[in-house]
């Protein structure tokens, strides 16, 4: 589909890289049995229509509990913005690079969860 974000095939391809990060890192939901911590991104302001170029969102939440090590979610939250800040790939569809926009905590109603956040920036081209 060429002059077209195909959101299903950029999801699927950044899942394959987080999956290089760890493996308990979701789309979209994480599944019921997911161990602390974990992470799950979704594609946000997905582009709609015609152009070869777009831009969207790429938000991660990372998600632990009170009773583990604070650094076990500061690490996978390092990881994660480390891996994707400044990240180019050249597809053969298409080429996306990533840009870290912001990562902040967010407070939860539930006094024993924690989430962190990150937001990248991407701009996509489709070839």
């Amino acid at each position: 589909m060429i002059g077209t974000f195909d959101e299903a095939k950029v999801g699927k391809y950044i899942l394959s890289l987080m999956k290089e990060i760890a493996p308990n890192i979701y789309a979209n939901e994480a599944i019921e049995s997911a161990k602390p911590p974990y992470a799950v991104f979704e594609l946000v302001d997905v582009p709609q229509g015609e152009g070869t170029k777009s831009t969207f969102t790429l938000e991660v939440n990372i998600w632990d509990n009170k009773g583990s090590k604070i650094t076990d979610i500061l690490k996978l939250k390092k990881d994660i913005q480390d891996f994707f800040h400044k990240k180019q790939c050249n597809q053969k569809d298409f080429f996306v690079k990533f840009e870290l926009d912001i990562g902040f905590g967010v407070p939860q109603a539930d006094s024993q969860l924690r989430n962190r956040q990150l937001n990248f920036e991407c701009t996509y081209y489709s070839k």
